[in-house]
């Protein structure tokens, strides 16, 4: 069952949302908490589906700057560890180590996975809660570690 039903009021909803394209389809991750280790591995929060991602490939980090305003980094693995991603991470089509992510902004880990950080608003309730009912369903299907939460593109939620 969904956390995010229908029924959802809009103040259960989540301000921040990290929208993932892969091979398993479009969905959405609710940015709450402070890291999220990204990558195809299922010991990672955020799972990616591509033989192109490393198995540990990416990490978010949270921090705030004043109150109410949390935004995060997107650090390439190899700023955490001595070996980089295999096929790069890519904000807005530039190869990043470490970056602060700004809402809109297009991700890229490796070729074929595609991401974009938005905000519900921005998205819209309805669209908003489909992509994380979505995401939890695939989170639920896929053996991932206990506290975790194909070559497409995101245009048509544009």
């Amino acid at each position: 069952q969904s956390t995010y039903p229908s029924s959802a009021t809009l103040e259960t909803l989540p301000q921040l949302l990290l929208l993932i394209s892969d091979r398993s389809g479009e969905r959405a991750i609710a940015l709450e908490n402070d890291t999220y280790s990204i990558g195809r591995s299922n010991s990672n929060d955020i799972r990616l589906f591509d033989t192109h991602v490393s198995r540990s490939h990416a990490r978010l980090e949270a921090f705030t700057s004043k109150p109410g305003d949390r935004r995060y980094l997107l650090s390439d693995e190899g700023v955490h560890s001595a070996s980089a991603s295999r096929n790069g991470t890519y904000i807005n089509s530039e190869p990043i180590q470490i970056r602060l992510l700004k809402i809109g902004d297009d991700i890229s880990f490796g070729p074929n996975v595609k991401a974009r950080l938005e905000t519900r608003e921005r998205l819209g309730d309805s669209i908003a809660r489909t992509l994380l009912a979505v995401g939890d369903r695939i989170k639920q299907s896929s053996p991932a570690k206990q506290s975790s939460n194909k070559p497409t593109d995101l245009q048509h939620l544009n």
